[in-house]
């Protein structure tokens, strides 16, 4: 075999050995499932609905970095004014605010008195915003995910039965197994992976 022939044949080894290399090595792009926002957003407005017995102001706390730098933002609040559009009696508004996770909730609830539901699609209330609110006479209802990284009935439960929270929803712990039939419907994508807490069954609060 001639030299110029033995060198072009050893290149060409070379080079698919590292585009082999190159493409063993590289990580996979995960994949995102949409669903899991999606279905988030429209059953926060189905419950937020439910609360309000389909009549009321909701006002959403939010940022407004989210609105066009965040992709989950932007599916789940497109979910959520979706659903929210099959309630023609309850009106939406979207806070003002800027940093809202920084502002007391005595004060979002002076910014906005007419509200009669206060939904955060940010941080929610911590334990002394919601000790503050006990004695108020009367309370829009408070509606929002929380925090992962506390015990549940012992931070929440006692908000949650007497109706200072009016719903709170957790993330599924991993001793709760999700149901084992693959989702299909938004409220079966959710139910997959949150489980919703009420004045009716804060007994059941995990802790």
């Amino acid at each position: 075999m001639k030299p110029k022939t033995t060198a072009i044949i050893l290149v060409t080894v070379l080079l698919v050995a590292l585009a082999s290399l190159r493409y063993t090595l590289r990580s996979p792009t995960p994949r995102v499932n949409h669903n899991i926002y999606t279905s988030f957003g429209q059953v926060l407005a189905q419950e937020a609905a439910k609360a309000l017995n389909d009549r009321g102001q909701i006002v959403v706390i939010s940022a407004d970095f989210h609105k066009n730098s965040c992709t989950v933002w932007r599916e789940q609040w497109k979910a959520f004014t979706g659903e929210l559009k099959k309630h023609p009696s309850i009106s939406l508004v979207q806070s003002d605010l800027i940093k809202p996770s920084r502002i007391p909730l005595v004060e979002i609830l002076n910014r906005y008195p007419q509200a009669s539901a206060l939904v955060y699609l940010v941080d929610s209330p911590d334990e002394l915003d919601l000790e503050a609110v006990m004695n108020r006479p009367t309370l829009p209802k408070l509606i929002f995910l929380g925090n992962p990284d506390v015990s549940p009935k012992k931070y929440y439960g006692r908000f949650v039965a007497n109706g200072i929270l009016s719903v709170l929803i957790l993330a599924r712990p991993v001793t709760d197994p999700a149901p084992v039939v693959p989702p299909k419907t938004p409220r079966e994508w959710f139910d997959k992976y949150y489980r919703i807490y009420t004045p009716q069954n804060f007994d059941t609060l995990p802790d």
